[in-house]
């Protein structure tokens, strides 16, 4: 009845706006009034049938409420254990959380400093990377302008050679001191600019290498330069030798049977890899084979193996004077014949 009350009534709505729509007012008025009267009825019988249903759906819960009471409060009981067990877990989860997103923002922050320190090691390094360029830059326009009758290419400076700036002091102490022989202890770009500076200024270069594929590169950037004359290339094997109290690995000492009145030395082997403070055996197997004002050159003299190498030569040789340099790479230790006699 409800149902087919309501599509009566909406089929009156529509007839009473189509009525209205041609402006038949009468019938609007009159339709109006119908449809006002179908609502009413239509209200009254669905109270009524509500009414009763309630009353029906009274009586058969009265009979049931009983019977799910007990349910219902164990189900509730269930179910507010349920609520509380999951209270505690997520409140346990939420701990988890909050010390995980706190260890992840102690490791943002450790990870932002160590980006800020990157940033200002990277901008220190670059700096002084363009500032050692420059130096070295610098230092091979001041060698090629002296040295014009180098041939090309010469050897490349830096990284396992000497670099530029190390090769000016090198050249400078060369001018001033004059040296007619000199043992270089190490082959490679240095044996070159020695050698020029021989057919410059006079004496000979007797340089050692223990590796024959080196020391042939060496022989073959000589013969290259026309230098062979200024150069005498040797194959020195490592050995065991004992110095003081410790044993190292240093060149053979055959090579040097022949070598006297030497007045520069310079020491570039050999590798740091063969052991320990592996160029200290350099001065005290030379010693008594050098005039008493030569120079000994050390290459590589930042590294901590040669700073240690460096205080005991001073320690133990006392009449070796060491002159101070604008570079940390060449330590330069001149013999005083004064010392010595004393």
């Amino acid at each position: 009845y409800g149902s087919l009350g309501l599509v009566l009534i909406m089929v009156v709505a529509g007839i009473g706006i189509i009525a209205a729509f041609q402006e038949w007012w009468t019938a609007s008025i009159v339709l109006g009034f119908i449809l006002l009267a179908g609502i009413s009825s239509l209200v009254l019988v669905c109270t009524r049938y509500i009414i009763r249903l309630l009353r029906t759906q009274e009586r058969k819960s009265r009979k049931t409420n009983n019977q799910f009471a007990e349910a219902s409060r164990l189900r509730f009981d269930t179910a507010v254990e349920l609520i509380n067990t999951s209270f505690t877990t997520q409140q346990r989860e939420i701990e988890v959380l909050e010390q995980t997103v706190h260890a992840y923002g102690e490791k943002f922050g450790e990870l932002d400093a160590k980006i800020q320190k990157t940033a200002r090691s990277s901008s220190s390094h670059v700096s002084q990377t363009v500032r050692h360029s420059t130096s070295e830059l610098e230092a091979l326009l001041q060698i090629y302008s002296r040295f014009t009758n180098t041939k090309l290419p010469m050897p490349s400076t830096g990284g396992w050679a000497l670099d530029a700036r190390s090769l000016a002091h090198l050249i400078a102490i060369f001018e001033e001191k004059r040296p007619q022989r000199i043992l270089e202890i190490g082959s490679g770009t240095s044996t070159i600019w020695l050698a020029y500076l021989c057919q410059s200024f006079g004496g000979k270069v007797v340089t050692l290498d223990h590796l024959e594929k080196y020391l042939n590169q060496t022989r073959a950037a000589v013969r290259d330069h026309g230098l062979e004359s200024y150069v005498d290339a040797r194959l020195a094997p490592l050995e065991e030798i004992a110095c003081g109290q410790e044993s190292y690995k240093w060149y053979s000492r055959e090579v040097l049977a022949d070598l006297s009145n030497i007045d520069m030395v310079l020491i570039d082997g050999p590798p740091a890899s063969t052991g320990r403070k592996a160029r200290y055996p350099a001065l005290p197997m030379v010693v008594d084979r050098l005039t008493t004002e030569a120079t000994v050159i050390l290459d590589d003299a930042h590294r901590p193996d040669e700073t240690d190498i460096l205080t005991q030569w001073q320690s133990e040789f006392p009449d070796f004077e060491r002159q101070v340099l604008d570079t940390p790479r060449l330590a330069v230790l001149h013999r005083n014949a004064a010392e010595g006699s004393a």
